[in-house]
């Protein structure tokens, strides 16, 4: 997955929530993480449909946001935050 360095910061610094969709057509769910701050709720990135169960998708969104907050922004290049991997 591809994130700007700017939504990376905010994963790491803000109050943000894992969610998951309403199911597609096929039966698949997206990942979502949103801002949850006091008048900030806002989306900040969501995947596609290839999640079979909600509860899949909202894991891989939690084990995302660990994975940006373990990051060391000072020490890393905006390409290997921008190509910041689950």
């Amino acid at each position: 997955m591809r994130v700007s360095v700017l939504t990376a910061f905010q994963i790491k610094n803000k109050n943000v929530d894992c969610q998951a969709s309403i199911p597609n057509k096929d039966n698949k769910y997206a990942g979502w993480i949103v801002l949850d701050e006091p008048n900030e709720w806002m989306p900040l990135l969501n995947t596609e449909y290839i999640y079979d169960s909600p509860k899949e998708a909202i894991r891989a969104m939690e084990k995302f946001v660990e994975t940006i907050r373990t990051m060391d922004f000072d020490s890393k290049h905006e390409t290997d935050l921008v190509n910041a991997a689950f």
